[in-house]
């Protein structure tokens, strides 16, 4: 990903160079043409050597032709097994991007603003056989001050203070002079698996709610909504929006409105201005842009 990329050429400009990079094979498209992922592409710049195991059963083989002192995880998206982990001299280390045990799983970023914490960070564990499960090394909080943030914007910061805590830990994990605590599992909460449906905006909840979903779910699986014109549902990709507490006046979950030259969609609890739209095949726009240009949008119900 685009994160363990900025991680990577981090830990290089710091003077770390890993001896080897692991990560997902290459993926290819439909027609069997593929690009290079953007770790693999950092990792090739920096000509350090790249492995890209298809399974893990048996990896540990060809991960001890190197000479590993440590391994550093991010965001792998796979369950390492125990002849992998033990590979390195002083063990595997995992940086997490929430404050374990709080969002263990794949989407911690988003499940963050999703739930509307205002408080979260990282976290570095010495890894075990379960996902997000082995005791703590250290952690560092980040207190969420713009509460407008995005996904893409808390990753980034996460992944800086990330490279920032794993150097304050690294000569003492190397000495041995850190000892782990377990985590309490019973406090554990988990965060879920994304599907692309996951972004269809279902205009019956609270305003407060879409607003986290579409900052949430930014990149990807992104948010939208559809639009009946002329017969033909038109989706409509809303990529900046804010919640604002409005009279409903009657209206409908759904129904769009013009207020001030903006674009408002009802919900069940205040209000969406939509602040920037990509209609499909179209490029992106301000909301404001939009109705001016598509005045019959005024009145309609989104679904």
């Amino acid at each position: 990903s685009l994160q363990n990329a900025r991680f990577l050429r981090r830990l290089v400009a710091a003077g770390v160079k890993p001896a080897v990079v692991v990560t997902a094979p290459d993926a290819h498209g439909r027609d069997g043409r593929g690009g290079l992922g953007a770790v693999k592409s950092a990792a090739l710049a920096f000509g350090l050597p790249v492995l890209q195991p298809s399974a893990l059963p048996g990896f540990s083989e060809e991960l001890g032709k190197y000479e590993i002192g440590l391994s550093l995880v991010v965001a792998y998206g796979k369950i390492l097994p125990p002849d992998v982990l033990e590979v390195p001299k002083f063990g595997s280390l995992n940086i997490h991007p929430s404050l374990l045990p709080r969002w263990r799983g794949t989407t911690p970023i988003q499940s963050v603003i999703l739930a509307g914490d205002t408080m979260t960070g990282v976290t570095i564990i010495q890894m075990d056989s379960e996902m997000d499960h082995g005791p703590i090394v250290a952690n560092s909080k980040f207190e969420i001050l713009n509460s407008k943030i995005t996904a893409p914007e808390l990753s980034d910061a996460l992944t800086d203070l990330g490279v920032e805590l794993f150097f304050e830990v690294l000569e003492p994990w190397v000495g041995g002079t850190i000892t782990p605590r377990p985590q309490d599992h019973a406090a554990a909460t988990y965060s879920r698996i994304l599907k692309k449906e996951d972004g269809h905006i279902d205009w019956a909840i609270p305003a407060y709610d879409i607003e986290r979903q579409i900052r949430a779910f930014k990149p990807w699986p992104g948010a939208y909504t559809f639009w009946q014109r002329n017969g033909d549902a038109v989706r409509l990709n809303v990529e900046a929006a804010e919640s604002r507490r409005t009279k409903d006046e009657g209206r409908a979950a759904g129904v769009v409105f013009a207020e001030g030259g903006s674009v408002f969609v009802q919900t069940s609890g205040g209000a969406i201005i939509v602040q920037q739209l990509k209609p499909e095949g179209g490029k992106s726009m301000s909301g404001a842009d939009f109705i001016r240009g598509h005045p019959a949008v005024q009145g309609a119900m989104l679904k």
